[in-house]
């Protein structure tokens, strides 16, 4: 496991270099605008808010590539499985990596604007990518606090609508107020959570949530390329009305479980229903089913996991104690 994610961030600094390399020789540092808009993005006059839908869409863009779908779904589905399985290991081995990356991203900035010649640039990119990740791992307790304070802030910002339907009929005058007492309350309820039970049980669930997603979406698009390919043809049995169902890049069908304004793309699309249409398209109720079961499995798989550590941990205490007494009784003697 270890081993994967440091060669993913090595191909990081591969790519890295690959992508400065004909940035002139003591050119001044870049500047966000300067750094977009080689990419197709034109930031000019944006607001912060917009600049990340720029973002998103280059994403997007990219993963859009029709060569690349297989492989889209094919990772998701082993991450989201590997999640489902251990999410303790592989979320915290993917924070430190991430960490390890940014800072390598800034160090190439850095030495790109000073100047320096491609490999020596690489070699001193990679020195700092593995001091930065080994820093991270020995500081991960304060990186969780971090990971649950984002986790947080979007359960805060996902439950905001009940709030707003509190606040707009007694209190609209202290709106600005109650808002941000209620991204505090639960930005500082996850950190206090982390802090006090410790953050392994916290990523198994954290874990299991985003796991499942990952393998349902990644369950969807390869039941709708199979479909497509007709190799679903006793599906037409089952439903005598299905029409032919709408492809998509992987991505879109993450997107369709977690966001309700999404497009609606899978097998059930152009299907007509009379109980699931709309909002709580065929797609998109399926979907969400596999993606509860799926987190339910997964964490109390964990959850398990972490009792069976405990229990095991107990009964290595308690025999190392009773190990010692007698040696203790023998040196009173």
């Amino acid at each position: 496991m270890k081993f994967a994610f440091t060669t993913f961030g090595l191909l990081m600094v591969a790519v890295a270099s690959d992508s400065t390399e004909n940035v002139p020789r003591g050119a001044p540092p870049a500047t966000l605008t300067e750094v977009l808009e080689p990419a197709g993005i034109d930031v000019s006059g944006d607001t912060v808010v917009s600049v990340w839908k720029h973002l998103v869409q280059s994403v997007e863009t990219t993963l859009s590539q029709p060569k690349f779908q297989t492989a889209d779904a094919a990772c998701a589905g082993v991450f989201g499985l590997l999640m489902l399985l251990n999410g303790e290991i592989v979320f915290k081995w993917t924070m430190v990596v991430a960490t390890g990356i940014l800072v390598m991203l800034v160090a190439m900035s850095e030495l790109s604007s000073l100047g320096m010649h491609q490999h020596l640039r690489g070699l001193v990119a990679l020195e700092v990518f593995l001091a930065a990740t080994y820093t991270a791992s020995k500081g991960l307790d304060g990186i969780m606090l971090g990971v649950g304070g984002l986790f947080g802030l979007f359960l805060a910002a996902k439950a905001e609508p009940i709030l707003n339907l509190v606040v707009s009929g007694h209190f609209a005058e202290h709106q600005h107020q109650l808002t941000a007492a209620w991204y505090s309350l639960f930005v500082l309820g996850c950190m206090s959570a982390v802090v006090r039970r410790g953050y392994a049980r916290f990523l198994a669930i954290i874990a299991s949530i985003l796991g499942g997603a990952l393998v349902s979406s990644a369950a969807a698009w390869i039941a709708m390329t199979a479909s497509a390919h007709g190799k679903m043809n006793f599906m037409t049995q089952l439903v005598p009305d299905l029409k032919p169902g709408v492809e998509a890049p992987w991505f879109k069908f993450f997107a369709l479980l977690v966001s309700s304004d999404a497009e609606d793309v899978g097998l059930f699309a152009r299907t007509p229903s009379d109980t699931f249409q709309g909002f709580w398209n065929l797609d998109r109720v399926l979907g969400l089913s596999l993606w509860f079961l799926l987190f339910i499995l997964g964490t109390v798989k964990q959850f398990n996991a972490l009792a069976k550590q405990k229990a095991a941990k107990k009964i290595e205490a308690l025999e190392t104690t009773t190990l010692s007494k007698p040696l203790l009784e023998e040196g009173h003697a």
